[in-house]
Parts: C-alpha cells; structure tokens; sequence
C-alpha cells in the first residue's frame, strides 16, 4: 500500500508542501481557495496529517478542549457532539472533560486542558464572572470562549433565556393556566437565575402566580421531588428546569395517578430525544444544541487564526408543543 505523505498531497492539488502543511496547521496563511483544494485532496486520498509535526513546526496541539457541567447529562453531550464536527474539517480534534458540577474543578481542570489544548470552552460554567476573566488572563494566548453562558468582556455563545420564558408562560397563560410553578436548576447555574428573573418579570406583567420551588439538581430524581412539592401548592402547571427533571415529575404525578395534561401541565427546557418517548410526549422550550457548537467553533476557530469574531447575539428557543400540556382543570370551590 502507497503511503499518502503530505507531499502526495501536494502534487494532487498542484502546490508546495510547505502549503499542505499550512493548510491544516496555519490556515491564516493561505488562500480559502488554496486551503479548501489541499482539504479536498487530502480527504480524497485519505491523508491525515502528523500532530507530532504539526506541534513542533508550529507550537499547536491541534486541539480544542471543552469543559461541561455533567457529561451524563445529554444537552451538555450534544453540544460537545457538534462543536467536535465543526471543527473536524479544521483538523482540530476535541477534549471533553466533565466537571461533575463543582465549581472549583472546573477552574482547574479547564487549567489542565490548557496544557493539552489549543483553546479551552466552558460550556454553561458554574463559575463567577471574575473567576472566568482571571482564568482567560492565566491562558494568556490560549483563548477561552463560553458557550451557553453570557459574560461581558468574554468571548461567549449565549441563549435567550428570557424568549424561552415568555414562550412557556404565554403557551401555558393561553391554554388558562394561573397558578404556574417553576422547579429551578442548580442555584449556581447561570440558566437557572435567567430563567428565574424572566419568569417573575413575565408573570407579573401577565397577572400569573409564579411558585418558584427552589433549585434542585437536573436529574430525573430531582424532579420527582419537585412534583412532590409542586402537589402541595395545588398548581395546575409545572415547568421544569429541564427535561430529565420534566421527565422524573411526569414519572411521579404517574405513580400518584395525576393525570397528564388532564390534571397538570408539564413543560421544560432542552428537547432531548427522551421528550418525545415519553408518555405524553413532552412539550419543551428547543435549545439551539447545534448552533451552540458549531458558532462556538467558528469563534474558537477565528481566535485561533488572529482574527476578531463578529459578536454573536444570544440565539434563540424554539416552543415545541407536544401533549404534556393541556387546558387548565376547572377547579371547583364550595360556597
């Protein structure tokens, strides 16, 4: 069998090897015409070029490290899923690392990948605004972009929380619901405040009752305890914080025999593939999952090459209306 060398490559797409090189390491350096012919040879011989070389020519790893919250969780995993084929075609290979949703791990080991990575993303960090600035100061010229999560100062990928809001309390107000809970995520989650602040705005200037549970941990066991508590304040719709919490909530009001939507809407954030399996099928605010990687890429991508990226304006949900969520009950009251 031949071996496709970098100057096989060369020949085919009629330039230098110094070019191929440039190509996949450097592409600030060439042409996007130059860069997508050699890409295009090189995949069509099925080349793939040396890391080893690559990091001592040019002091790139070639990689790009991502920190999330939870990995088990699978919003978080879909978002790695496509920042890792948007930078595929950049010959950039992705480091995933979990943080287990502590804080101080996920300083540090965004501090590790740094040594492995070429630039390092913090997907919906936990941690505090100033702990992001120093740690983007301690990378120095390795950049630091924030995906699902909005800081000033900061390259970041952010969601409007707020439209995901008003889009489940104006769903949930036009089916005649009044008396609204909102089961929140971890108090240190940044979604968690937005959506917390945008649901008491929303509902005062919407003469709804907003009962705000408390935070709890985004898990389907979490969920079934905020049902719980949801049973006690006589709600007649409850939004969760996100899908697996929707999920655990619809799996308690069923072993209670709560009848959905019948007896109580449920709605949530994310629109994982779990939502429509369920029964009911969930209703669900759509996180722009895709979009998420793939600017967060093109951001990575363009620090990475000397250039400033446009600012991205906060990217928007989608209401995805399936049969958790139904008219409110007629509540009868004795004279």
């Amino acid at each position: 069998m031949v071996r496709i060398t970098s100057a096989v490559v060369a020949r085919a797409a009629g330039v230098s090897q110094s070019t191929v090189s440039r190509a996949f390491s450097a592409d600030h350096l060439v042409s996007e015409e130059t860069r997508r012919r050699v890409l295009a040879e090189a995949e069509r011989l099925g080349y793939r070029s040396n890391p080893s070389g690559r990091i001592l020519s040019t002091g790139r790893m070639g990689a790009v490290g991502i920190v999330v919250p939870d990995l088990s969780n699978p919003y978080f995993a879909r978002i790695a899923q496509h920042l890792q084929r948007a930078l595929r075609s950049s010959d950039h290979h992705l480091l995933v690392a979990d943080a287990g949703e502590e804080t101080a791990d996920e300083l540090q080991i965004a501090r590790d990948l740094a040594m492995h990575a070429d630039a390092v993303v913090m997907c919906a960090s936990r941690a505090a605004k100033s702990e992001l600035v120093e740690l983007a100061e301690e990378l120095g010229d390795k950049p630091l972009v924030l995906t699902g999560r909005r800081a000033s100062g900061l390259h970041h990928i952010s969601v409007d929380e707020s439209q995901g809001a008003m889009q489940a309390l104006d769903h949930l107000a036009g089916l005649g619901h009044r008396r609204i809970a909102f089961m929140g995520g971890p108090s240190r989650s940044p979604s968690h405040r937005a959506r917390v602040t945008a649901l008491r705005r929303g509902a005062s200037v919407r003469d709804l009752e907003m009962i705000m549970l408390g935070s709890y941990e985004p898990t389907a066991p979490a969920g079934m305890a905020a049902a719980r508590e949801a049973c006690r304040h006589g709600v007649t719709a409850l939004i969760a914080f996100n899908d697996r919490t929707g999920l655990g909530a619809m799996a308690y009001f069923g072993e209670q025999g709560v009848k959905i939507p019948q007896d109580i809407s449920v709605l949530s954030w994310d629109d994982l593939d779990l939502a429509i399996v369920a029964t009911p099928q969930l209703t669900t605010i759509g996180m722009p999952v895709a979009e998420l990687g793939e600017r967060s890429a093109a951001v990575v991508l363009d620090l990475l090459a000397g250039r400033e990226p446009d600012p991205v304006p906060p990217l928007p949900t989608t209401l995805i209306i399936r049969r958790s969520t139904g008219p409110a009950p007629m509540l009868v009251t004795t004279p």
